[in-house]
């Protein structure tokens, strides 16, 4: 039975993973709604759950934080720099799209500071090891779907018809180089379970 401690992991890491962008009814606005909604529930759940979360209660803990924290800030800061230079120095326009890159640096800081806290118990990471597995398979089926055009109305929910046309595998993402970036750390990961634990993870590296 799964550990209800484990739910908010799971559930957002399938969320962020499978949920679909109604790419065929929304384009690229999709992804901005699925990021909202990440953005919003990891800030709700850390503020009403995880306020006295243990990587704050010590001085250590708070130093490696801030260490992780101000790359972000700075990314947060730099990003309407460039836009307000390119706009006054460099002739260009900006379109809705640009605004859509400032809410990453606090889905970010959102993200590291939910799996700060989540991780320094072992056995969270023992439960995200067999997280991955279930995600990795699904992530497959859902690719493989795609190239093979099985059901079409599935990967229009994800990705642009013309990569589903050439068969360019991006479901359950937007873009191919998102899935082959996704099934890189796969082919690394499976790679160091053959070279120290059990031959049997060949299988799964060989399919990433």
């Amino acid at each position: 039975m799964l550990n209800l401690r484990f739910l908010p992991l799971t559930f957002f890491f399938l969320y962020a993973t499978l949920f679909p962008v109604f790419h065929n009814k929304m384009g690229s606005t999709g992804v901005l709604v699925v990021n909202g909604v990440l953005i919003i529930g990891l800030g709700l759940y850390l503020f009403l759950f995880n306020r006295n979360s243990s990587v704050f209660s010590t001085p250590q803990g708070k130093n490696i934080f801030l260490l992780y924290l101000y790359p972000f800030l700075v990314f947060m800061f730099l990003i309407p720099l460039s836009m307000t230079i390119g706009i006054f120095f460099g002739g260009v326009s900006l379109i809705p799209r640009d605004f859509y890159e400032l809410y990453r640096p606090l889905l970010y800081i959102l993200v590291f500071t939910f799996s700060s806290g989540f991780f320094l118990r072992e056995d969270s990471v023992l439960f995200f090891e067999k997280l991955i597995l279930v995600v990795f398979f699904l992530v497959v089926i859902l690719g493989l779907n795609q190239y093979f055009r099985t059901f079409d109305f599935i990967s229009e929910l994800y990705t642009k018809e013309h990569n589903i046309r050439t068969m360019r595998v991006a479901v359950p993402f937007v873009n191919p180089y998102d899935y082959a970036f996704f099934m890189t750390f796969f082919v690394f990961y499976f790679f160091v379970k053959v070279l120290f634990e059990k031959t049997i993870y060949l299988l799964p590296f060989c399919l990433a």
